[in-house]
């Protein structure tokens, strides 16, 4: 996909999205399911997985100083995040596939929190903070994620962009 943040713009940059669902203690018995799917929809090229007593943690390197990808998923929550991100769309689309994997074991989740943030640090020759956001960035991400599945969160969410 197009890269849609002109890397001569950025630094470096992590991508993470946390969706918190009400607790699914059956996610405790099934952690070697939640592993066998995420590494079935083959997201990273290589994976490396943990399973602990009460979360299962995929990433794309044995060593987690190098992981580049990262998804931590416990019996409340979800979380992935990306320091190598190409495209808004491509982080999305791996996003949609960890969302769908972990639904087939778990069934459904009642979402309760949705959380996303794009850390950084990007190259700028201007000082006023809004033109800075109006010209490096369309905000295009939340508006990707949220729409396809919590339309009315993007009401909320336009109020501050």
């Amino acid at each position: 996909m197009k890269e849609n943040i002109e890397s001569k713009n950025i630094g470096n940059r992590k991508f993470i999205i946390e969706l918190r669902f009400e607790p699914k203690v059956v996610m405790l018995d099934k952690k070697g399911e939640i592993v066998e799917n995420l590494q079935g929809i083959n997201i990273f090229p290589s994976s490396h997985w943990e399973i602990g007593q009460s979360d299962v943690i995929i990433r794309d390197s044995k060593e987690k100083e190098n992981a580049k990808n990262i998804v931590t998923v416990s019996f409340h929550r979800l979380s992935y995040i990306s320091y190598s991100v190409s495209s808004i769309e491509s982080f999305y689309a791996n996003f949609t596939k960890i969302y769908d994997a972990i639904l087939k074991v778990l069934n459904f989740l009642t979402i309760t929190r949705i959380g996303c943030r794009v850390i950084g640090t990007y190259y700028t020759k201007s000082k006023d903070f809004s033109s800075v956001l109006k010209n490096k960035f369309s905000f295009q991400l939340l508006d990707v994620i949220f729409s396809h599945h919590v339309p009315g969160v993007i009401k909320c969410l336009h109020g501050w962009k």
